[in-house]
């Protein structure tokens, strides 16, 4: 039996992951609030507290990046 993977599944897979990994990332900034200056921390901030799904707009974006330092 073969251990090592052909390596047109490598491609495949590597694919795949870019796929997900673009999807998750725009996923993620259409999710994120920035309607507030970015430069006014407290409105910014307050604007964060206010938003309920800021975790998974973060998550996402953090398992995007995660995804390439592997």
């Amino acid at each position: 039996m073969n251990a090592r993977p052909r390596p047109r599944n490598q491609a495949v897979v590597s694919s795949a992951l870019l796929i997900a990994g673009a999807v998750l990332l725009f996923v993620g900034t259409l999710m994120h609030p920035i309607h507030e200056n970015p430069n006014d921390a407290l409105a910014a901030f307050g604007e964060y507290a206010a938003d309920n799904n800021w975790l998974f707009s973060h998550m996402a974006q953090l398992a995007k990046v995660a995804k390439h330092a592997v």
